[in-house]
């Protein structure tokens, strides 16, 4: 499983082959589709259906992207595809959060005081 941060790109790209492992065409392009497009947004990009540029924008968790064409190269459609699964892990930290929580006196009687160390 690959990884990667929130609000950031990665590239996929598929090679199809043919049983041997060599490389094979396809018949048309390869689409590319994304489990979960709010965790994970998959687009083909322009020029070349054998690249997915992915983004993750903002959500944690995983996704599988999709790669499929038709291995048929004649008239006929014999889908191909490929997944992988990607987990979208939190960010570098940019802010913090502070909570406030007030001590509530019960029955009338003054809330302790924190002690200070060091006296």
């Amino acid at each position: 499983m690959a990884t990667m941060q929130v609000q950031t790109y990665a590239t996929l790209s598929v090679e199809w082959k043919d049983k041997a492992g060599n490389p094979a065409k396809v018949d048309g392009e390869t689409t590319w589709t994304s489990s979960n497009p709010d965790t994970l947004e998959a687009e083909v990009a322009t020029g070349n259906s054998l690249i997915c540029n992915v983004y993750a924008p903002g959500p944690i968790g995983k996704a599988t992207v999709e790669a499929t064409a038709d291995a048929d190269r004649g008239e006929g459609v014999k889908t191909i595809s490929k997944t992988i699964e990607i987990e979208v892990t939190t960010g570098e930290a940019v802010e913090g959060e502070i909570t406030f929580t007030q001590n509530v006196s019960q029955g009338g009687q003054k809330a302790a005081k924190p002690s200070k160390s060091g006296r």
